[in-house]
């Protein structure tokens, strides 16, 4: 997305911050709200948040999930389980390497997979504003610090408030 088409979306804010998202998006902050821009590829390519109707900031930590390395584990007995049990030693030896190559990459997966955060804006409505971000946790921790006192500084407004009309007297 290139810079002038994110101009003409924030026509009355000021920017702010801007934090760098791990799908080549960002999260900008600006003095109203804050938006998310994703990449092509990504799932969320736009989403704003106001930074007066936030209600919740959740900071998660992204670890490796478990589930890919234990399934390698598992593929790597079972490969050798039909390598000795399958009677033709060429068709166990074959189906024995398939099993453990499928093996090795998922034990792979694990350890390349990177380690993050998880930055999630919820407000009044729902609505909730997230993505992965690859810096630094005390990193994303300065963002949302900035975002609480941007938040802040917003002047309370008197229109979100139901004005009535009592009769006098």
């Amino acid at each position: 997305m290139n810079e002038m088409t994110t101009d003409k979306i924030m026509t009355d804010a000021r920017f702010v911050m801007e934090l760098e998202s791990s799908d080549k998006g960002k999260f900008r902050l600006t003095t109203n709200q804050i938006l998310l821009f994703g990449d092509r590829e990504s799932a969320t390519v736009y989403s704003s948040l106001d930074l007066k109707d936030i209600t919740c900031i959740q900071i998660f930590r992204r670890s490796r999930t478990r589930r890919s390395a234990i399934w390698g584990l598992i593929g790597l007995f079972s490969a050798i389980g039909l390598w000795q049990t399958i009677p033709s030693s060429t068709s166990g030896l074959i189906a024995g390497m398939a099993v453990a190559a499928i093996s090795l990459i998922l034990i792979a997966d694990y350890w390349v997979r990177p380690t993050g955060v998880r930055l999630d804006f919820q407000s009044t409505h729902g609505k909730s504003v997230g993505g992965n971000v690859t810096v630094k946790t005390e990193n994303a921790v300065e963002f949302v610090r900035i975002v609480e006192d941007t938040k802040r500084k917003l002047l309370p407004s008197r229109l979100d408030t139901p004005y009535r009309n009592y009769p006098s007297g």
